[in-house]
């Protein structure tokens, strides 16, 4: 072969596999593909993003707002997708030594101890660690409601218990009574707490608990705060884009350090994504067979069909459609940003899903 067609040839086949190894193991038939269950699922709207090893092989945004594409910088409610956030804030206070993970609420939060199952006392004390997983016995679906963040705790603490604490898997009032401790331990409102701790040092500027300015045109499906609310909600409160979550996901991902710098401990990290559940104690939302939970996320302990994603991934998702994964073992996260309903949501992470461990398995093969 002369010089000219062998220079020729290595160029072609370096841009090639230079192509192929910006996927990261995936194809571009598989990225095609994943982009076409996206389209295909996307309804009114949707942002996706997919990133393997810290490099993001797919992000794009289906569907118009407006009469004008979807852009991917659209800032969406993310709604229980707040709670991850509100809990590695959490585990910082953890790494700090202002709780373990056995302690008694009471020991923070006296008037817990009083609570009450059915007129009878608590069976054993609720822990910090029941607190954190939504198996603590406060009943399913109740919001510490209230003025301020403190008064709607105190309201809640005031009541009493659903079920016998770690007996019974309901999604309660939980992360609102971790924002009013971590107020407590800080002397600071938590607003602040997470744009000091979390926000602010991974640059997710276009996150936080009311939107104000030239970005309130980016908002999707819904009103934001223009200013800070007077009750802040740890729960569910947040607004953010697909682009600000990867970030977060990528943090969690890498043991607690992005860009060089760390936010976590990785011991802390793998505390959140490790099953704290009583065996047989069910998630009852957002989960099913072979899902345990962790501290504020959803586990894989042990999946089964039609579960495409392998076990170790950690997730959760919010009311209005947004959605994510993170998978520790492959080293890929995947954020779904939409409108609809937790529903929908999971039906488009299904989908998302099927694709992207296929072709990751496809690879498996050839190599």
């Amino acid at each position: 072969m002369r010089s000219f067609e062998v220079f020729t040839a290595s160029v072609f086949a370096a841009s090639v596999f230079g192509q192929e190894a910006n996927l990261q193991g995936f194809s571009k038939a598989g990225m095609d593909n994943l982009n076409a269950a996206m389209k295909k699922n996307a309804g009114s709207g949707l942002v996706s993003l997919l990133a393997k090893n810290g490099e993001i092989v797919h992000f794009e945004a289906y569907g118009e707002v407006k009469g004008k594409p979807m852009p991917k910088d659209s800032i969406w409610n993310i709604m229980s997708m707040t709670k991850p956030i509100s809990g590695a804030a959490m585990m910082t206070f953890y790494e700090e030594g202002k709780f373990q993970l056995d302690d008694p609420v009471a020991k923070h939060i006296p008037e817990v101890g009083q609570m009450k199952v059915s007129g009878q006392p608590q069976a054993t004390p609720m822990t910090m660690a029941q607190l954190m997983s939504h198996s603590a016995g406060f009943p399913g679906l109740i919001a510490a409601s209230g003025a301020t963040l403190t008064k709607g705790v105190e309201s809640v603490v005031k009541g009493n218990l659903a079920a016998q604490p770690g007996t019974k898997w309901a999604y309660g009032p939980g992360v609102e009574i971790q924002g009013y401790l971590m107020e407590k331990w800080a002397g600071k409102d938590f607003n602040d707490i997470l744009q000091e701790r979390i926000l602010g040092p991974l640059g997710m500027n276009d996150t936080g608990f009311f939107i104000a300015g030239e970005k309130r045109s980016r908002i999707i499906g819904g009103a934001a705060p223009a200013s800070k609310p007077t009750r802040i909600i740890p729960s569910y409160g947040l607004h953010s884009t697909a682009m600000d979550y990867f970030k977060f996901t990528q943090m969690l991902i890498n043991d607690g350090e992005y860009n060089g710098k760390r936010y976590m401990k990785p011991e802390s990290v793998k505390l959140m994504r490790t099953n704290v559940l009583q065996k047989g104690v069910p998630v009852t939302l957002g989960g099913g067979k072979g899902v345990g939970f962790g501290l504020n996320v959803a586990v894989l302990v042990d999946p089964v069909p039609p579960e495409t994603r392998p076990k170790e991934c950690f997730y959760w998702a919010g009311a209005f459609g947004t959605i994510f994964w993170i998978d520790p073992v492959n080293k890929l996260t995947w954020i779904g940003m939409l409108s609809g309903s937790m529903a929908t949501g999971s039906n488009i992470r299904a989908a998302a899903a099927k694709v992207v461990y296929a072709d990751l398995n496809r690879a498996a093969k050839r190599a």
